[in-house]
């Protein structure tokens, strides 16, 4: 009977630690694609924000991807977010070819691509984004994760981690990207009508983050990326006069670019966080790990403003079908080199650097900028029209 019990106990032993074993081997897509810095030590990003387009993309938004990524050579591109117009998408059939319009474009480029959801991917209903997420996956360069299939259901759909490891043969993590789902704007009723990345995303942010320190070897610094702005862009603003040149209103106060901001920073709108914050960027200030906070969101926004050591970033729309500055429409470039951690480079990368060589695509650009500039400066006037009755 002993050696029976014994057997059982054995046996028991060593299918546990096979399922332990064969647990701990599920690897997500983000880490299957192993990005990793190249024998120079460096490690390029594209981050595309706001193609917000329906199922037949702008032949202007196409262009300007294949030019931009021609140009740079990113080892990942980054999309923050409402990727595709779902307002205008009433069925199952137009939401899927708006998602494939782009992501077969970056399939014929072969570059990993990332997303996170905005608010107005979430608005058609025709496809809830954990679907939207399965046609993303379908693709053999999306490295996008619906967290509820590799750690645990948290608020929203595609809250997950990028390692970037040392190099090819390396599983060293030396930096990494977080991806935060921000929310829509119909799960809120507050004015301002936006979401916020919620605490039980927090908590496991700052659980894997203390993880990936403690195995290896110390801070690992990364950027984050999410599509509505974080709420303390207001405390890193400057406050300005009433009607002041490069001011908008917030909650009856005006505010402007500081002088702190890097170069060529361009507040073309009041950006539109949540009223609300859960402690997205105080966790980020104890964690130590972020450098930056990047968002979409803002189309005529395109600023980096430092703000209690972390970096808060708009990058504007890259796309042509909603509105948006001629000076700022493009994608931003970072660059991550591993012998200097802690830092990082930024720089836009916009439609205008391009020629494009067909007289049709440069008319068709002029045109539709300038309905977009006039569709802003509406915008603008209704923004403070609103404040000034508020």
């Amino acid at each position: 009977m002993k050696k029976i019990t014994a057997l059982i106990l054995c046996t028991l032993f060593l299918f546990t630690s096979f399922s332990t074993a064969f647990a701990e081997t599920i690897l997500t897509p983000a880490e299957k694609a192993h990005l990793h810095f190249n024998d120079e030590g460096s490690f390029r990003i594209l981050n595309f924000s706001d193609f917000q387009d329906n199922a037949n993309l702008s032949n202007l938004t196409v262009q300007f991807i294949k030019k931009s990524v021609e140009k740079y050579n990113p080892d990942v591109i980054v999309l923050t977010g409402d990727n595709i117009a779902g307002y205008t998408l009433l069925s199952e059939k137009a939401s899927e070819k708006a998602i494939r319009e782009f992501m077969d474009v970056f399939e014929e480029l072969g570059i990993p691509v990332a997303i996170v959801f905005g608010n107005h991917d979430d608005e058609g209903k025709a496809l809830s984004k954990q679907e939207q997420m399965k046609i993303y996956n379908e693709y053999s360069v999306s490295i996008s994760i619906d967290e509820a299939d590799y750690y645990e259901d948290l608020s929203g759909v595609g809250t997950y981690y990028i390692p970037v490891y040392e190099s090819a043969s390396s599983n060293t993590v030396k930096f990494v990207l977080w991806m935060f789902d921000s929310g829509s704007d119909d799960e809120v009723e507050s004015a301002c009508n936006y979401d916020h990345v919620h605490a039980d995303q927090i908590d496991w942010y700052k659980r894997e983050s203390a993880r990936i320190n403690a195995e290896n070897g110390g801070t690992v610094y990364g950027l984050e990326f999410q599509h509505i702005v974080v709420k303390e862009i207001y405390d890193a603003f400057e406050k300005a006069e009433k009607n002041s040149t490069g001011a908008y209103p917030y909650l009856g106060k005006w505010y402007k670019i500081p002088s702190t901001a890097a170069k060529g920073s361009i507040l073309g709108e009041a950006p539109c966080p949540s009223y609300e914050s859960e402690g997205l960027f105080e966790a980020f200030k104890e964690t130590g790990n972020i450098l930056a906070t990047v968002a979409g969101h803002d189309h005529a926004n395109a600023y980096v403003i430092p703000y209690n050591g972390i970096d808060i970033i708009c990058t504007p729309t890259s796309g042509f079908s909603s509105y948006g500055k001629n000076e700022t429409r493009g994608a931003r470039v970072f660059d991550i080199d591993m012998n200097n951690p802690g830092e990082y480079e930024t720089h836009m990368c916009l439609f205008t650097d391009f020629d494009y060589n067909n007289i049709f695509i440069t008319i068709e650009y002029k045109f539709v900028s300038f309905w977009k500039e006039i569709f802003l400066i509406f915008n603008n006037l209704w923004v403070l029209l609103r404040e000034s009755f508020s």
